[in-house]
């Protein structure tokens, strides 16, 4: 778990340092007028948004429990479920009617190789 924490840390400070100098491949150009850098900054703006959004959602997330125990949830729904007995029968049912159908298409091809050999 721990390694899990630095690597994300890695990953979000090799982020903000990409960030930080994604502009300053516009000051390449020799001759920089307003409209490179202005969309430049604006696009160094909305990742900062975005990257802001994605951090809080992801401690908004963290601090309301929505990764601890992500497997309960199909467990407490079959739980829940009125009619579980009735459809897990319906399911049983229908696996033995595939099984059985399975059954009677091999004792169909035996039975045509048996008298194509006669």
């Amino acid at each position: 778990m721990r390694a899990k924490l630095l690597l994300m840390k890695a990953l979000f400070g090799l982020a903000g340092v990409l960030l930080i100098l994604a502009p300053t491949t516009v000051l390449a150009h020799d001759n920089i007028g307003g409209d490179e850098l202005a969309a430049a900054n604006w696009m160094l703006i909305g990742s900062f948004v975005v990257a802001l959004t994605g951090i809080l959602a992801g401690i908004w997330a963290w601090r309301a429990g929505q990764f601890t125990g992500i497997e309960e949830s199909k467990y407490t729904m079959l739980d829940t479920a009125d009619d579980y007995d009735a459809i897990m029968a319906e399911a049983d049912a229908r696996e033995n009617r595939i099984r059985a159908g399975e059954i009677e298409s091999v004792q169909r091809q035996a039975g045509s190789i048996g008298q194509a050999g006669v």
